[in-house]
């Protein structure tokens, strides 16, 4: 018969993971010769609210990033796929169904020891397992540990194991309380948490909301939701990144309403370079302001800046998002000006013929009013031509 597979269990919300759990499941791994670890994320934990939970999407997905270079650390979702809360017990009993041939060591907190009696049907638990816990290089923690196991009811000391952990200056609620406070926390997680969380972050379309019902009066607080939803149609129909198109749309007008002195400061503030003609009309300004701003907001992607930043302009060479944002600024669902039906008609036949007939439109409008047109506009239009019809 072959030797039964030794596995850790290591549960807990990872909400999110850091380094800390990792360097302790290395520890535990190497200590007990263990041939893998489970990790398992809670799905509702019997003593805690879950209102502060991030979706389990999302922790299941920042697990699998960071324990992506460890052969020997695995997921299990099995938690969220058990109806109820999460007790230990249940997800043992469901373990060993899957995992016939196998020895379980359950990995728990120092915390979660001297209170193990309280747990639902532990001693259940220790039938199915060996007990794992750690102290720190501390005498009178170590004692304390050992007096209470020595005195649980239904464990064998001979599956018992106290391991010196090493000092992990890092939990998962600090880490959210820094990301709510916009702090640095980029060496308490794994590279690839971190960048995972500020995507997270950026897309927080919720909090942009929040900040536009602030800065904005109804109607363009409204436009700014209709232009949204219309490039995020866009960005589906032409396979386009729709979390993008959506945060572009939303900020698109952010500083409209913003007077133009503190608009400067803004750009001035956020670095951003701003075209010799800019400076020669409100319209031509908020773009590039906007564009300004949302980079102070932490939106790092030039794919969405450049969007905001030309999205009344146009200009040459427009990426695929910043025609998707340039167009939905002309056809998006409040929009009621004299041509709108006939812009939206060829829209629909394609993006190419309603970015020709709305820069056009815009060229006359402009032009029978006798007032100035961003040159970027007449480089859109000629770069339209021969982009798409030449």
């Amino acid at each position: 018969m072959a030797d039964k597979q030794k596995i850790g269990v290591f549960g807990g919300a990872f909400n999110p993971v850091h380094n800390g759990h990792i360097n302790l499941a290395l520890h535990y791994l190497n200590e007990l010769e263990l041939d893998k670890i489970l990790f398992i994320p809670t799905a509702s934990p019997p003593h805690k609210s879950d209102d502060d939970f991030a979706p389990k999407e999302d922790r299941i997905n920042m697990l699998s990033l960071a324990i992506s270079s460890f052969d020997k650390f695995e997921i299990s979702d099995i938690e969220f796929k058990l109806t109820g809360k999460s007790y230990t017990y249940l997800t043992l009993s469901e373990l060993k169904k899957i995992y016939k041939n196998a020895e379980f060591y359950l990995i728990i907190g120092a915390d979660q020891m001297l209170h193990f009696d309280k747990w639902y049907k532990y001693k259940e638990i220790l039938s199915l397992v060996t007990l794992c816990t750690s102290a720190r290089e501390n005498e009178k923690e170590k004692a304390e540990i050992l007096s209470f196991a020595s005195r649980l009811d239904g464990l064998d000391m001979n599956k018992f194991k106290l391991l010196t952990s090493p000092v992990l200056k890092v939990s998962s609620s600090e880490i959210r309380q820094k990301i709510k406070d916009g702090e640095d926390f980029s060496s308490l997680v794994p590279k690839k948490v971190y960048d995972y969380i500020i995507k997270r972050i950026m897309y927080d379309t919720e909090a942009y909301m929040k900040i536009l019902k602030n800065t904005l009066s109804s109607r363009r607080f409204y436009h700014s939701l209709c232009v949204s939803q219309s490039a995020k149609k866009l960005a589906e129909r032409y396979n386009q990144d729709v979390e993008k198109a959506e945060i572009a749309g939303l900020l698109h007008d952010i500083t409209k309403e913003t007077g133009k002195a503190a608009q400067l400061e803004i750009i001035k503030y956020a670095g951003v370079e701003l075209h010799p003609f800019d400076k020669r009309g409100d319209k031509f300004l908020h773009q590039a302001s906007g564009s300004a701003m949302a980079k102070i907001l932490g939106i790092e992607d030039e794919e969405i800046l450049d969007a905001i930043r030309y999205h009344t302009t146009g200009k040459a060479n427009m990426t695929m998002l910043e025609q998707i944002i340039y167009l939905a600024d002309f056809i998006s669902a409040d929009r009621d000006y004299k041509d709108i039906d006939i812009i939206r008609k060829e829209t629909q036949r394609g993006i190419e013929y309603g970015l020709l007939y709305g820069t056009a439109y815009t060229i006359k409008s402009v032009a029978s009013r006798q007032i100035l047109l961003h040159p970027m506009t007449v480089e859109a239009y000629n770069w339209i031509i021969d982009e798409y019809f030449n």
